[in-house]
């Protein structure tokens, strides 16, 4: 599987020819609003090398994804980290990569 990776302002989307997802860089960080498989190929790891290909694109780099709770399983597999205290009423927050600095510095004494 090949992703090109297309440019659209700040708003990335890496796509293949059966899955597609959209990638954005706002205030340096990184955010995964979007990830799609064609129905009829899910299950076949096409999702898992897609994520697999968006982090390689952003080496060192923090990304995090909202998701609903029956996919969390799914980036968990994948080495993302469920924040449950960033939980709103829907959707889980996930991260994968080094820590946020900016939310570290927040915390500290």
């Amino acid at each position: 599987m090949v992703a090109k990776r297309v440019e659209t302002g700040e708003v990335e989307k890496l796509a293949t020819a059966n899955a597609f997802a959209f990638i954005e860089e706002y205030n340096g960080r990184v955010y995964l609003s979007a990830i799609f498989v064609r129905t009829s190929l899910r299950g076949q790891g096409i999702g898992s090398e897609l994520l697999a290909q968006i982090v390689k694109s952003f080496p060192g780099r923090r990304i995090t994804v909202r998701s609903l709770g029956e996919r969390v399983p799914f980036f968990e597999r994948l080495g993302f980290v469920c924040e449950p205290e960033r939980r709103s009423r829907d959707f889980f927050v996930l991260r994968v990569g080094p820590p946020d600095k900016t939310r570290a510095l927040k915390s500290a004494p």
